[in-house]
């Protein structure tokens, strides 16, 4: 369960496909990606039990930074990013982040979580560039795409509707584990549900969810496919899982 030993096993194989554009993410990617993110977090002072929070659309590029955050030993809260204004900066401040990643699509709301949040001490773009913000690509650029030598499990922060008017967020146990160790979920999706490397999965709802974040990040850590959808349109679903079939059948 550890993604480097998984991008050793399976290299240019698929770990996320977008199931829209058909970009695609291999392990070899994920795993230089998140290793110079993760080099970046420690640059920036980010240790064990720190906070980042990630606005982001269903898109490649939030798969290295949750990936990063997880070997990092840190909390990442995805924010919903259908949200106000207010009420996504009232959770990048509630959760403590230190550090914003955000697309440069969803600027008006970054912006105003940047404004109000005490503990943020810098936030990073991907996608459409953004004047003045700092671009996730460039900051990691210089970085060596070697694991960080303090590797920890980390965990996803996530936030409920709540019931006096604010979110409310779930803050989970660290364990504490080297990273590898993995998740209860992940143990679960393999043992309990024949999780596997010939696994393909269909997330069709937002990666702000606790569901699409985690069996997602939990295919990827049994060695399958993760195919994520960008928006959820029940007969694009249903087309694409034909395709998959009639592939798999065509090449029996």
């Amino acid at each position: 369960m550890h993604l480097t030993q998984l991008a050793r096993e399976h290299g240019d194989k698929p770990a996320v496909v977008m199931a829209g554009s058909g970009a695609t993410l291999s392990y070899a990617e994920l795993e230089r990606q998140s290793n110079q993110i993760a080099r970046l977090f420690r640059a920036r002072g980010l240790r064990p039990g720190d906070h980042i929070a990630v606005l982001m659309e269903n898109r490649p590029e939030f798969f290295p930074v949750v990936w990063a955050a997880q070997r990092s030993g840190l909390f990442y809260t995805p924010v919903n990013w259908h949200l106000s204004a207010a009420e996504a900066a009232y959770i990048v401040a509630d959760c403590g982040a230190r550090l914003l990643v955000a697309s440069g699509e969803l600027e008006e709301l970054a912006a105003a979580a940047a404004a109000s949040a005490p503990a943020l001490q810098a936030r990073l773009t991907v996608g459409a560039p953004v004047p003045g913000a700092e671009a996730l690509a460039d900051a990691i650029a210089p970085l060596p795409d070697t694991p960080i030598p303090d590797e920890l499990e980390g965990y996803y922060m996530l936030y409920s509707s709540g019931t006096t008017g604010q979110p409310k967020g779930i803050l989970p146990a660290l364990t504490g584990q080297p990273f590898g160790t993995g998740l209860n979920i992940d143990h679960t999706m393999r043992n309990e549900f024949g999780f596997s490397p010939d696994t393909v999965f269909l997330s069709t709802g937002p990666l702000y969810h606790g569901a699409p974040i985690g069996w997602s990040l939990g295919t990827i850590r049994n060695g399958g496919t993760a195919v994520v959808m960008e928006r959820f349109d029940a007969v694009r679903a249903l087309r694409s899982e034909e395709r998959r079939v009639g592939k798999e059948c065509r090449s029996r």
